[in-house]
């Protein structure tokens, strides 16, 4: 151990080191940790207290926790009624002596840059008692303390901001603005040569894994992950096969990367001995916040718990569930807008199940309603109409096309462009169906505009994805294995369990499986020519090589090839298999090929091609 600090303390003199922590750090400063199960008891976290409270057993607290991602299932409360404001104290803790250690390290130049993944403010209120200045960075926006100091990046947002607390939560769990957070992580690990990972457990499979597996230039940086253990044993981890490890490996493998079993307080401990700093006394605080959680579920009423509960259920998949809670919401309720919400919910519930017909008997009292009522309830109902749009897609498509086109003019009006991305991604797809494939790239192409301007990073690769497979269909194959490649990109930065993957596998196993076979058979053609062979088949080889590479969209080799076969079925002066059909093909790509309506700018010497 006294070997690793010492490299630690000799590179923090050449260049001071960073530290990236996450939720286990605050542990004894009254914060609970993000809820875990394990041994068959229930550890008292944010997430399983909360489960427990709404009724959940222990079997089912586990499915949510192994499920659902902290984001996802704070989304769900937030949208359900949850009182952030409220809820936020329950980050409202004191500083650890971990947090106390960072802010001494500050004080004397050891480090300038902190990152985290946390809410809380531990770490800036133990900067402030040693009145060491720092600024924070959200999202890679400033917000100036005092002048001169470290700098605190806040990965995931703040409490002493609850509106950009609750839009980051979102964010993250809806898939938006990753190139943001890639921005702001990717600053942080150029500022830093040596990053001291502590507390934090890999789980950001979305946003934080793909972007510092996705670095560029690692040379020289140097990352120190400590693997907590209740002992103050210590043991360095270098078997990458070790499948306790994998997410770590996963997540820093591309950089020189050092995985410590520790303890962590005994780790920091040996630290400040390194740097000549008296370590900090050990403490544990209690902020109450059972109290606070309970205080925010009071303020639930009946129908939010039920429509809570059910579309918690819908997120682990447990239909049947879901659907018997988001009735007893509906049936408790007297509130218009609350109905509505219930019975959308149901419908998407059952579309998930495949069955169409029942949720077009939920579906179809809304078709009539009148235009006032839809636009009082815009949003409801701009879900309502792609619903239906959905179901008559496979029920009877020549109907889907118009209500596709209501819920469409509903998110135009209302500036609804996530429900406006996604009704154009199933309109395409209705085209599709209609074999007007023009239709569906150019519907898939508006899309992939709305979401990736809004940064929905999820419905890019599913419009990648569907743009792949058009083209593969209209046979521009070199156009689809483009698409298809953005989209296995944006797959990889998802995660392997998002299920927008399904269809960007299928379609990227269909689309190179093809497009190799293609090649494969386009080198035996060339062996053939090259070998002795007689000239008739090395022509008619030549030309078959000019399809293939038709086929995969290099027009350029196959005008070469086909011009190869021409010259020697002209020089057979016979008649041969595929001696018209290559005469063809040559004369009208040929003439694809050359420029049209293209003039020549004499004053840069023919250098310079303008369009007419």
């Amino acid at each position: 151990m006294e070997e690793i600090i010492e490299r630690i303390v000799k590179k923090a003199k050449e260049s001071s080191v960073s530290f990236l922590l996450g939720s286990g750090i605050s542990i004894n400063s009254g914060i609970p940790m993000v809820g875990t199960v394990k041994d068959n008891n229930i550890v008292p976290g944010i997430e399983t207290y909360i489960l427990s409270k709404l009724g959940f057993s222990f079997g089912e607290i586990s499915k949510f926790i192994n499920t659902i991602p902290f984001e996802t299932f704070f989304e769900v409360l937030i949208d359900n009624g949850l009182d952030m404001k409220t809820f936020n104290k329950v980050f409202e803790s004191e500083p650890t002596c971990f947090h106390k250690t960072i802010a001494r390290f500050a004080q004397i130049g050891i480090t300038n840059s902190i990152a985290t993944t946390n809410f809380d403010e531990c770490i800036e209120k133990a900067l402030y008692e040693l009145n060491v200045g720092y600024d924070i960075r959200i999202s890679n926006r400033k917000r100036k303390k005092k002048k001169r100091g470290v700098i605190i990046r806040k990965f995931h947002g703040s409490i002493d901001d609850t509106q950009n607390l609750i839009i980051s939560i979102k964010r993250i769990a809806n898939k938006v603005g990753y190139d943001g957070r890639k921005r702001d992580v990717d600053s942080f690990i150029k500022d830093s040569s040596c990053i001291i990972v502590c507390g934090y457990s890999c789980s950001d499979i979305f946003d934080l894994t793909p972007i510092f597996q996705s670095f560029k230039t690692c040379e020289g940086k140097k990352i120190i992950y400590i693997r907590h253990m209740e002992d103050c044993g210590f043991e360095i981890i270098d078997d990458k096969n070790n499948s306790d490890y994998s997410k770590i490996y996963n997540m820093f493998g591309n950089f020189d990367l050092t995985i410590i079993r520790s303890n962590t307080n005994h780790f920091m401990n040996m630290l400040s001995k390194g740097f000549k700093v008296v370590p900090e006394r050990e403490e544990r605080y209690d902020t109450n916040w059972k109290q606070v959680i309970d205080e925010c579920l009071n303020g639930f009423s009946l129908y939010q718990k039920h429509k809570t509960c059910g579309n918690l259920y819908f997120k682990i998949h447990e239909n049947t569930k879901s659907i018997d809670f988001l009735y007893k919401a509906y049936n408790i309720t007297d509130r218009e807008s609350e109905k509505i919400a219930c019975l959308r919910s149901i419908a998407w519930t059952y579309i998930n199940e495949k069955k169409y017909s029942k949720a077009l008997d939920v579906l179809l009292p809304f078709s009539n309603d009148c235009q006032e009522k839809i636009n009082e309830h815009y949003v409801h109902y701009a879900n309502i109409f792609s619903c239906l749009g959905i179901c008559y897609t496979i029920l009877k498509p020549d109907v889907a096309e118009d209500y596709y086109l209501k819920s469409l003019a509903l998110c135009e009006e209302y500036q609804l462009k996530r429900e406006e991305g996604y009704v154009l991604i199933n309109l395409a797809e209705l085209y599709d169906e209609f074999h007007d494939i023009n239709k569906a790239i150019s519907i898939t192409k508006r899309a992939l505009k709305v979401m990736h301007k809004e940064g929905y990073i999820d419905t890019v690769g599913i419009c990648h994805s569907n743009l792949a497979f058009y083209y593969y269909t209209k046979r521009k194959y070199q156009i689809a294995q483009k698409n298809i490649f953005k989209a296995i990109e944006i797959a990889s930065k998802l995660g392997e369990n998002s299920l927008n993957n399904r269809l960007v596998i299928r379609n990227a196993i269909e689309i190179q499986q093809f497009i190799q076979q293609k090649l494969d058979s386009i080198r035996e053609f060339k062996k053939l020519i090259d070998n002795d062979n007689s000239l008739s088949d090395k022509a008619n080889c030549n030309y078959l090589a000019g399809e293939l590479f038709r086929m995969s969209g290099q027009t350029g080799k196959a005008v070469k090839y086909w011009k190869k076969a021409k010259k020697q079925y002209d020089d057979l002066n016979m008649k041969s298999l595929f001696g018209d059909v290559n005469e063809k093909r040559l004369k009208e790509y040929t003439a694809k090929l050359l420029p049209q309506n293209r003039l020549v700018d004499k004053r840069t010497n023919g250098n310079k091609i303008l369009e007419s």
